[in-house]
């Protein structure tokens, strides 16, 4: 009698399916872990970027002394300090970047600015008054507002901030109600 030798064609097709079933999952952990790498270094960035702008922005509103702000152009205001340093803080819709004074934030592609949000509130009794800022990034991967968001408490005496801003021809409705820091 003469033993075969080989596999049948259903070892084969087990053995098929069982390395097939293998390389799907290792193939999903693979794209699994790329996208939380992804993930990662996208918040990494924001975080970053974010630290470095607010930081600048909160140095100079704690150390220079606030006297105005004014109008630059659409999407821009002018942060005037005692020392007659003068700082542009900037939206740039279409390039999709953040602007202030010496330091630019380029957003990558998928990250989008918000609604910018202005708030004065104010104490008539004793000219105390509180400026909050908020211009929100978020990234369509990400959850979270890695925006800027700042307050700065002033006297109302000594700081000339607007409430309002006209709306530049340019400019759209829709534009200046979702970037203008006051509108």
């Amino acid at each position: 009698m003469h033993k075969k030798r080989g596999f049948t064609l259903i070892e084969i097709a087990v053995t098929f399916s069982l390395v097939s079933v293998i390389v799907i999952l290792l193939f999903q952990i693979i794209i699994s872990l790329r996208e939380v790498y992804i993930k990662g270094d996208i918040q990494t960035t924001f975080l970053s970027k974010q630290g470095i702008i607010t930081k600048k922005i909160n140095d100079d509103l704690q150390n220079l002394n606030l006297t105005s702000i004014t109008s630059c152009g659409a999407f821009c205001i002018t942060l005037e300090y005692e020392n007659h340093e003068k700082y542009n803080l900037s939206i740039d819709v279409q390039n999709q970047q953040i602007q202030y004074h010496d330091y630019t934030w380029k957003l990558p592609e998928g990250a989008s600015i918000g609604t910018v949000e202005t708030t004065i509130y104010e104490n008539p009794a004793d000219h105390n008054a509180i400026l909050k800022i908020d211009i929100p990034v978020v990234h369509k991967l990400l959850e979270n507002d890695y925006g800027l968001h700042f307050i700065y408490q002033y006297n109302s005496n000594t700081t000339t901030i607007p409430t309002t801003i006209p709306k530049p021809a340019n400019v759209t409705d829709e534009q200046h109600a979702q970037y203008s820091f006051f509108r």
